[in-house]
């Protein structure tokens, strides 16, 4: 088992991409958003406060802008991070949801 504790994170690499959340803070319903300008295998990852995952997606060869809206109606109020990772890099937003 290996336990993460998300701290203090800079998050200077996700405006390279564009990387938006609205609201935010949310209800566990919000917009992401994001542009990358090389194709490369995406993951989208959404991880609470302990490191596991509660959202998950990915798409091989992307190119463009993404957004979607995301709908966590089973987690519950705490600190959560996205993680975008393509082309090698690994971009990270955190996001609050409040019920």
């Amino acid at each position: 088992t290996i336990t993460i504790t998300i701290t203090a994170l800079t998050e200077q690499m996700a405006e390279e991409i564009k990387l938006r959340v609205s609201p935010n803070p949310n209800n566990g319903r919000f917009n992401l958003s994001f542009q990358v300008a090389t194709k490369s295998d995406l993951w989208i990852d959404i991880m609470d406060p302990t490191g596991n995952k509660v959202f998950t997606a990915n798409q091989a060869d992307f190119i463009g802008s993404y957004s979607k809206e995301i709908n966590l109606p089973q987690v519950s109020s705490s600190l959560y991070l996205v993680r975008i990772q393509h082309n090698k890099k690994i971009y990270l937003k955190k996001i609050i949801i409040q019920r």
